[in-house]
């Protein structure tokens, strides 16, 4: 069994459940220290994808999820590791204020420059903020990467 930490397409619940059948949903989670970047362009959705960068003071918020191997295995196929992304290990913050020990993707090759996600990318990740009720500061600063403004990767809180 192991701790998944999804902060992109994969806080859609649809998605997660056909890439990983057995995942259970335990709710939001925050990670510190990081910030959210779309630092990637994906061929099959040709738009930019999410990522995470270490920024400290920075906190990203998305889904934290029970995975089996089978499902880690699932993952690291469909997030193109260790070519696109790379597993890393890291901690987060459930809603209850439990650590806990997880793993999620980083870009490998980060592009310099921001790399608009589609309305329907974002729209993933708005969605899921709103419907888990992410902070209401967290929720904006999605919304306003729909300008495709390279400025708020500088914004976090």
């Amino acid at each position: 069994m192991h701790y998944y930490f999804a902060y992109g397409s994969n806080m859609d619940l649809e998605q997660m459940k056909k890439r990983c059948p057995g995942s259970v949903l335990l709710g939001k989670a925050v990670l510190k220290d990081y910030r959210i970047a779309f630092s990637i362009f994906s061929d099959l959705r040709k738009c930019g994808c999410a990522d995470i960068q270490c920024v400290p003071g920075s906190e990203v918020w998305g889904l934290l999820y029970r995975i089996s191997d089978s499902d880690l295995d699932a993952l690291d196929e469909y997030e193109g590791h260790p070519v696109h992304y790379r597993r890393i290990s890291c901690s987060v913050t459930d809603e209850t204020g439990v650590v806990r020990n997880v793993e999620t993707y980083e870009v490998v090759n980060k592009n310099a420059e921001h790399l608009p996600p589609s309305e329907e990318y974002l729209g993933i990740m708005v969605h899921a903020a709103e419907k888990f009720s992410f902070p209401g500061a967290y929720q904006s600063f999605l919304r306003g990467f729909s300008s495709g403004s390279p400025e708020r990767l500088s914004e976090v809180s």
